[in-house]
């Protein structure tokens, strides 16, 4: 499978063999800036230039959950600032992942991503 991000912020995914369209997902006025795939949860994590993230469950295109990024990224007055960029990383000997995320304004960010619907970024100094 793959992913193609679109002009109008949709994002689609696509058999990698048949070239067949699996699932094109939108939201109004917002724009996909990155996605990450969560092999280990089976889930696709697509982040917003609207600072908000949404996992997309692979096995189910349906079930979408929404996530609020903290609001330490939003400073009132501020451009926009979002996650253009990210990865998922593994401490050594530890199973809990962590994100790192490059923003809009060349900050470095990471998070663990937990069972809720907030995501709270710590800024890497």
């Amino acid at each position: 499978m793959f992913v193609t991000f679109h002009a109008f912020g949709s994002i689609k995914l696509w058999n990698s063999i048949s070239g067949e369209e699996l699932a094109d997902f939108g939201f109004p006025k917002i724009t996909c800036k990155d996605v990450l795939l969560h092999k280990g949860r089976n889930e696709l994590i697509c982040f917003y230039d609207d600072n908000s993230a949404k996992i997309i469950d692979m096995e189910n295109f349906e079930k979408i959950t929404p996530f609020i990024v903290d609001e330490f990224m939003i400073q009132p007055g501020d451009e926009p600032r979002y996650i253009q960029d990210s990865v998922i990383v593994t401490e050594q000997g530890s199973d809990r992942p962590y994100y790192l995320g490059l923003t809009n304004k060349g900050e470095v960010y990471y998070s663990e991503l937990r069972e809720k619907d907030e995501i709270n970024w710590v800024e890497v100094r």
